[in-house]
């Protein structure tokens, strides 16, 4: 029974990485990418409104639609030819809920790594859980976590976080975990084949090898943090994503983040800090 079940809970994994990826000609995001947008199902409508959503409430911090921007500086081979011509295209997405429409701008193109894992492991705790499964680790290699229930006479899940040589243990029960860092991936930006590659301008010295986390707003690396993580509620394992992208990039938490996630975030020499929302207490009502 746990075995058929498990089972089927990887098999929603593979369904979304084949309708996400946009390596696959097949894909939802790749027939989005062609056509400049179209008629999407609830879930994936969900997916893109959450991400649009982020991108509003991190002022630009965290981005879906930096797959041109990806493609010009190395780290997606060219295959939709919607390259766009400037920064304010590579990131206009109009989502309509009520008609389930995405609309892409002339040259804009998805990229939906950065929350692809967690929202297929979301859909893949919801199927555990309706078979009545309550403990289980689901993970999407190092970046995203789904922690259902604890191990028998445990807190909770124990995970461990790497920066720069300095760990934190965390414990995850009933939770989602998103990891974050400017590092794993890179590619050589120094040598664009053409001005046109790099429209925000050749690198600087620095930013010669250009790491996959880039601040949307300039084109240019994220280096605000070198690790971010982000803690949430069951469910929020996409949105955990989104605004662990987000923290590298604005090395901060800001006001506008969703109350319910809690994050961690590792700086040179500043080691590991714990960022929660300040919520402020109601006043009494009057009786």
């Amino acid at each position: 029974m746990l075995r058929a079940v498990g089972e089927l809970a990887l098999r929603e994994v593979e369904h979304w990485h084949e309708r996400l990826s946009r390596f696959r000609s097949d894909s939802d995001v790749a027939r989005l990418n062609r056509g400049g947008g179209g008629r999407v199902d609830t879930e994936l409508c969900r997916l893109l409104a959450l991400c649009e959503s982020v991108h509003q409430s991190s002022g630009g911090a965290f981005d879906a639609c930096l797959g041109a921007l990806m493609e010009r500086l190395g780290f997606h081979p060219r295959s939709n030819g919607r390259l766009a011509g400037s920064a304010e295209t590579d990131r206009r997405m109009v989502v309509d809920p009520e008609l389930t429409r995405v609309t892409l701008a002339p040259g804009a193109s998805l990229d939906l790594g950065a929350v692809a894992k967690g929202f297929a492991l979301d859909r893949a705790a919801e199927i555990l859980l309706e078979h009545g499964v309550g403990c289980a680790l689901l993970h999407g290699g190092t970046s995203s976590v789904v922690a259902l229930g604890a191990p028998k006479n445990a807190e909770g899940w124990r995970i461990a976080v790497r920066s720069e040589g300095q760990s934190r243990l965390i414990t995850l029960s009933n939770q989602a975990m998103s990891v974050s860092a400017p590092r794993g991936r890179t590619t050589f930006a120094a040598k664009p084949s053409s001005p046109c590659d790099h429209p925000f301008g050749p690198p600087t010295a620095s930013e010669t090898e250009a790491t996959h986390i880039l601040d949307p707003r300039t084109g240019r690396p994220a280096r605000a943090a070198d690790t971010a993580v982000v803690i949430g509620p069951l469910g929020t394992a996409a949105l955990c994503d989104a605004w662990s992208t987000a923290l590298v990039v604005l090395g901060s938490r800001p006001a506008t983040m969703p109350p319910e996630l809690t994050c961690l975030l590792h700086a040179p020499g500043t080691g590991w800090c714990t960022h929660t929302a300040l919520i402020p207490h109601a006043e009494p009502q009057p009786s």
